[in-house]
This record gives C-alpha cells, structure tokens and sequence, in this order.
C-alpha cells in the first residue's frame, strides 16, 4: 500500500474581516479553486451567473449553473472537476461571522443539498449585494466604518442562504408536524456526533428518552429511511475518506470506526456502497474513482 497524506485542510488566509470575495471568471478561477480533493476551514458560498462548474462534494457530483447558489460548510470534501464559460462570484466566511441563529439552520438543516436554485429576483439580489460587498474589500482600509459595513453585508448574505434552507425544507415537510421534524432534527445532530462511538440505534432512542420504534417510525416518515441507514450511511462516508486518504489497513479502518469485527464492517460497507472496502480503495488509487459519475 502507498504512503498516503492527510486530507488537506485550506485555511482562510489574511482577509479583511474575516471573509474573502472575488468576482470569477474562466481567467482567474483556475488559480483560485483546488482540483484536488481537499476540505476548507471557512463556509465557501459560490454563485454562478453564466456557464458551468462542476464539483465533487462528498463523493458526489454537483453541476452548478446559471443562478445557482452553492454553499459549503467547513470540513466538507470537495474539489474542482471542471468548468465550461463560467462567470460569478467566490465568497469564503470565516466560521465566526455565522451566528448561533444561522448556525442552528445550517447544521440541522434535513436536505444535505449543498446547492440552490435561486429566482431571477433572488439572483439579482445576490449579486447586488457580492458587487457592493467587493467594493468595500477593495475599498481604502483606514476607513474606520469598513470593516462594520463588510460584514453587516455579508451576514445578509448568510441571513439569505439561511433562509433559502428553511423555504426549502418547509417545502418538503410541509405535511409533518412540528415535533416529527424536530425529533428527526435531534437524531441527525446527535448522530453526526457521535457515529463512531454510538451504531446501536436504541441507544439514540434512550438518549432522545423515547422508544426505539417510535423514533425508527417519525425518521422513516420525515426522510423515507430508517434510524438504521443513516447510521449506515455516516460510518460509510467517514470510512470512503480513510479508504482513500490515509495508509490504514482495512483492519486499522473498522478499529477506528469502533468495529470490533472487520468482516461485520465489510459486510456494512459492501451493503452501503455497493462494493468492498478493498474494490473501492482499488478503483481510487487507479483513477477509476475520480472519473466514475457518482450522481445520485
């Protein structure tokens, strides 16, 4: 097996105010996005005015276009596969400009869709607002209302995208009750914390204080899928990243994810993934993987 790196981690480098925008094109974009799978420690919003690009985001293919907006939180997985006539805006945020209120929607949020599709009004809105945004990063810093009058823009822009998410996801759980949507949001929060130590579903249940079999029942009528598969699903994501990422063995890979037995981790990522952890990391190292269309 060949050593391999770390996943790496891009910082925000020296910005004015914590953020950093920039009006994109075909001519200054390649520079500024990775084509190597990396994660960014600051939330990346991208919003695309004409052409394309596309992205590989947690091992999924995302095609933005014509006023669509992405937004990706710190840590995601993700790269630059290609671009055709693109034109639109690049903006990163450091963490602490998001606040609690906007915080608490991205990270329960229920539709893990990174991208939007955004109304001709909406659109123009974004960019209105990322055109005067610029003029104030690029404007003279000895102005002592700058930095204020930056980030009260820029947290309209979260405000924005925070809004977007639950218009969003309204939408799609419209018919649910309160209560079952915010079970659902319960068990996912606690589960993105705790996927490693925690596989048992009935021990969320005894943390969420209610019985397995109601929370199986509000899960499966929110989302369609089971406590079960969600649980299947997180360990398989976080497993992809070491298969293909660190030099661990198999073995070392299911002792991480707190697999007392490697063949029961096989069994779980065949049955997620549709192949074995060893076909998998295989089909990555050959670049069959990284040209493979992963859409779902």
């Amino acid at each position: 097996m060949k050593d391999k790196e770390d996943i790496p981690m891009l910082q925000l480098q020296e910005s004015m105010a914590g953020i950093h925008i920039e009006k994109v094109s075909e001519q200054n974009f390649k520079p500024l996005m990775k084509q190597y799978l990396h994660r960014d420690n600051y939330y990346l919003c991208m919003l695309c005015r004409t052409g394309s690009v596309d992205f590989f985001v947690e091992f999924n293919s995302i095609r933005l276009t014509k006023n669509m907006l992405m937004f990706l939180y710190p840590g995601q997985l993700h790269r630059v596969e290609g671009f055709n006539k693109f034109s639109g805006w690049l903006l990163m945020i450091d963490p602490k400009l998001v606040d609690d209120q906007s915080l608490i929607v991205f990270e329960q949020s229920l539709d893990e869709q990174p991208v939007s599709h955004l109304t001709l009004i909406q659109a123009k809105w974004y960019n209105n607002v990322m055109e005067a945004a610029q003029s104030l990063y690029t404007a003279d810093t000895s102005d002592p209302y700058i930095h204020p009058a930056l980030r009260s823009l820029i947290s309209s822009i979260i405000y924005r995208t925070a809004a977007l998410y639950l218009f969003r996801e309204n939408n799609s759980m419209a018919r649910h009750s309160r209560r079952t949507i915010d079970i659902t949001k319960r068990f996912r929060q606690l589960l993105r914390k705790n996927f490693i130590a925690i596989k048992r579903p009935s021990e969320y249940a005894g943390i969420m204080n209610i019985s397995l079999s109601y929370l199986n029942d509000t899960v499966r009528m929110v989302t369609g899928f089971s406590v079960s598969y969600y649980i299947q699903q997180e360990v398989v994501r976080e497993a992809q990243r070491l298969l293909c990422y660190t030099g661990l063995s198999i073995k070392e890979i299911a002792s991480e994810l707190n697999f007392e037995d490697e063949k029961y981790f096989n069994r779980v990522f065949s049955k997620v993934s549709g192949e074995s952890p060893g076909l998998f990391r295989k089909k990555w190292d050959t670049g069959i993987a990284d040209n493979a269309d992963t859409r779902r």
